[in-house]
């Protein structure tokens, strides 16, 4: 959509939901304020968390379309050229709504748009979670566009306010923009403030590998780190069990299956492994396993299996083929 579009789009919002409090945001907003390369397919508009279902049941009784690309979005019916052309618009939602700044671009009767520095805050935001998910592209979409509002805003900055204010606030919120930042050109100062700031920095793990921040800040990904501890316990286990296993290989059967925890009961392996002799029966313990991964919530499934880590679910020793002498029953010794 180019700028006369969404022009089009907004005039109709404002007049379509007069008594709901909402505001362009994100690509349609940097269109309306000025941005010339972009062509979003969609128009995205903020509202509070409690509004965004009353706005879509206001749109479903006015009978427009719902759009189905997007779990809240529904379409406006536009004219172009004499073409009637459906426009998709996506609903979002904010906590802070009531905190954003607003512009007026388009006049008092359609619909806000986001201010420029609300904009690269959500802009901000979606660069730092590309980061820790490691999406190059669209690290680098969201970075193109974070230069260009950064360049607008200190352009456009009030004279009676200091030069680098705003750049200095921002990156003490968003430190992972400094370099973008200076690669761009601006002069951003990178002193022990940053350092020590709100957001926290990185961590390096043992192995090497980088934990991202969001991993251990926000309460939805804490299991994250508890992942790690489960498979560092796990593999600590398995080694101490097979030292114990070494060292006991003197002693007969009865003494070994005294181990902590008990490894030992064979896992059975699937029918084809033993040719023509009968396979062995399934472990209680293995089929009590497998009816609750079967039939509890996903949230007990997780536990389990985070357990399982533990008790040694995969710590238990087998052979591949079963020894010569075979119980009845088909229950082989250790």
């Amino acid at each position: 959509m180019d700028r006369e579009s969404i022009i089009e789009v907004a005039s109709l919002l404002g007049r379509l939901f007069p008594h709901h409090h909402l505001a362009i945001c994100d690509h349609a907003a940097m269109t309306l304020h000025g941005h010339d390369n972009l062509r979003p397919n969609y128009v995205s508009i903020l509202c509070e968390m409690d509004e965004g279902e009353a706005l879509l049941s206001s749109a479903k009784a006015r009978g427009l379309r719902r759009c189905h690309l997007y779990p809240r979005a529904f379409y406006l019916m536009t004219c172009q050229d004499g073409v009637v052309i459906a426009r998709c618009v996506r609903v979002l939602t904010c906590r802070r709504f009531r905190d954003l700044e607003f512009d007026r671009l388009l006049g008092p009767f359609c619909a806000p748009v986001l201010s420029l520095a609300c904009v690269a805050e959500r802009v901000a935001r979606d660069y730092r979670r590309c980061l820790d998910k490691r999406c190059h592209d669209a690290a680098v979409r969201r970075g193109a566009d974070l230069i260009w509002l950064m360049a607008n805003i200190t352009t456009h900055q009030s004279p009676d306010s200091p030069p680098g204010e705003f750049l200095a606030s921002f990156t003490a919120r968003f430190p992972e923009t400094i370099r973008l930042l200076r690669r761009a050109g601006f002069e951003v100062d990178d002193d022990a403030a940053h350092d020590g700031g709100q957001t926290p920095r990185k961590r390096r793990s043992k192995d090497g590998i980088v934990i991202p921040p969001s991993s251990y800040t926000r309460r939805r990904n804490t299991a994250t780190l508890l992942r790690r501890t489960m498979t560092f316990v796990h593999a600590a286990t398995r080694l101490r069990l097979q030292g114990e296993r070494a060292s006991s290989r003197a002693y007969p059967s009865s003494a070994v299956a005294m181990l902590w925890p008990a490894p030992l009961r064979l896992r059975p392996r699937p029918a084809s492994c033993y040719g023509s002799m009968p396979p062995p029966e399934i472990p209680p313990r293995s089929r009590a396993r497998l009816s609750l991964a079967r039939s509890e919530e996903p949230g007990v499934r997780a536990s389990q299996k985070s357990m399982e880590l533990v008790i040694g679910k995969d710590i238990i020793l087998c052979r591949d083929w079963p020894s010569e002498d075979t119980l009845s029953g088909g229950q082989r010794t250790a």
